[in-house]
């Protein structure tokens, strides 16, 4: 015969509510941390190598300087005008098995990430060194051991 403590099976519900508030946490925590770094190589891969990758990106062309700064949008850093609604473009969202996903909105992240020949637009990187900084860094195994020592707190 089985018997079931009512007071122990509130603590474990309790425990088990919390540590899936724990784990949720550390999913979003963790997509965010991707999102972040996706951004970081938005503003800065003109002068410093995308972390994730080797290279920095090409310059754009005389002809795409030139109309920028007819449009006063020069001096600028990252990918011009866009820079900023691309960054925002960036959105962490939540996946149905209860992880996060990340991705970027802008049509024209695609065409920054892999190049578009037929505008001669160079592939410029951003979103792909992320996720390889990302999985070099081991960050979802970081974010995952801050959580566990906050459950051992508990």
């Amino acid at each position: 015969m089985i018997t079931i403590d009512p007071i122990s099976l509130r603590g474990f519900k309790d425990f088990t509510k919390t540590l899936n508030h724990a784990v949720n946490e550390a999913n979003k925590e963790t997509a965010f941390e991707l999102s972040e770094i996706i951004k970081q190589n938005i503003r800065t891969g003109y002068d410093d190598p995308p972390l994730g990758s080797g290279a920095t990106w090409d310059w754009i062309s005389t002809r795409r300087e030139e109309e920028l700064i007819a449009a006063k949008l020069m001096p600028h850093t990252g990918l011009v005008a866009e820079t900023q609604r691309l960054i925002d473009s960036v959105m962490v969202f939540p996946s149905l098995d209860q992880g996060f996903g990340v991705t970027v909105t802008q049509w024209y992240g695609i065409e920054h990430e892999f190049g578009n020949a037929a505008y001669n637009l160079p592939a410029r990187p951003f979103f792909y060194p992320a996720i390889i900084h990302f999985k070099a860094e081991n960050i979802p195994k970081q974010v995952m051991d801050r959580t566990l020592k906050e459950i051992k707190r508990l």
